[in-house]
């Protein structure tokens, strides 16, 4: 059932919103006006609304600008705080696992596309009790993912809004340790790491999604006539492929 909007939901919306962003301001106004856990979780989803609209408009509107651009947050915006944002609404009371209007506050999370906001607030939900399991709209956060990952590597108008993508695929594959259905597809080359100074690569590793990067290759004859490849950025080594 989804959480209503009400005036305080909407009062500190605004503050989450404001630009520039003033993580101060918004804690003061939450320890003073003692928020219900509800009313912060409604305008943390409405928050992440609101980044997924800006990403739209100022990131995929132009395009040509960012489509091959490197995965750092673009300045300015106001999705660029989202991981300290989330950070500390989820001290006041946010649950990860809130529904609204078929969308959970995990996946519109996941649907922001300024660098790599996105897979760090993911990150920072699992932690804090989010499943990427919980049906939404007859399909879990995980499997929509794993799902655009494969579609998307062949529809890439934006790169960047792929690379993001990618990387909240790495968090869920590193939390869930693959999740079952998906590790069935994905091969892990942990023995390629032997001779560094790293332990041999787990999918748990994927946590730290910012230590690995991916390239994808043609593949003729091969089921999706690609592959995804997960490298460590550390040592260029390939360690796992899709």
């Amino acid at each position: 059932m989804s959480i209503e909007k009400t005036v305080k939901s909407d009062r500190l919306l605004k503050l989450l919103t404001a630009l520039p962003t003033d993580l101060e301001a918004i804690e003061k106004t939450l320890k003073q006006e003692d928020f219900k856990p509800d009313e912060v979780t409604r305008a943390g989803f409405d928050y992440a609304e609101a980044c997924f609209y800006e990403c739209l408009d100022v990131l995929w509107d132009h395009s040509e600008e960012y489509a091959c651009s490197a995965s750092i947050p673009v300045p300015g915006l106001m999705s660029t705080e989202m991981p300290r944002i989330f950070e500390l609404l989820l001290r006041y009371g946010l649950d990860p696992n809130a529904e609204f209007d078929c969308e959970t506050v995990m996946g519109q999370a996941a649907m922001v596309s300024n660098g790599y906001v996105a897979a760090d607030t993911l990150a920072l939900l699992l932690e804090h009790g989010g499943d990427p399991f919980l049906p939404s709209d007859d399909i879990s956060l995980f499997d929509e993912l794993d799902f655009n990952v494969c579609f998307d590597a062949f529809n890439q108008v934006n790169r960047m809004f792929y690379d993001a993508e990618v990387h909240c695929w790495f968090v869920l594959l590193g939390y869930t340790e693959g999740r079952e259905q998906a590790k069935n597809h994905i091969d892990v080359f942990s023995e390629r790491r032997n001779d560094c100074n790293y332990e041999p690569f787990e999918i748990s590793d994927l946590k730290q999604h910012r230590n690995y990067t991916f390239a994808l290759t043609n593949v003729p004859n091969r089921g999706e006539n690609f592959s995804l490849h997960i490298i460590d950025r550390r040592t260029f080594w390939e360690v796992a492929r899709l």
